[in-house]
């Protein structure tokens, strides 16, 4: 079996490789939640917008259009709280780092 040098297993690794997972955790914590936050945001105006239509009176009770929009915002508020609980559970991993300026 030829033996592989450090460069090709590195490159095999990627660029991540070389820190430590601490720093990588860090890493994925920096961009994940203002990601989830964001995702968060457009799901509360994304709500507000489907009430207001289905508040509408020029909106048909038995339309297709006013079912959809019904059962989008049903889901909307079913997937809210798993927004909310990946945001505290990133919070938490984000409290349990080592303080440093890594």
């Amino acid at each position: 079996m030829p033996k592989e040098s450090k460069a090709s297993t590195k490159a095999k690794k990627g660029k991540l490789a070389s820190l430590s997972p601490e720093r990588r955790r860090r890493i994925y914590l920096t961009y994940r939640l203002p990601e989830v936050l964001g995702e968060l945001e457009r799901l509360a105006k994304e709500t507000e917008r489907l009430t207001e239509k289905l508040n509408d009176a020029k909106l048909p009770q038995q339309s297709s259009e006013r079912a959809k929009a019904e059962e989008r915002l049903v889901y909307l508020r079913e997937h809210r709280p798993v927004l909310m609980k990946e945001v505290k559970t990133l919070r938490k991993q984000r409290e349990k780092l080592p303080k440093g300026d890594n």
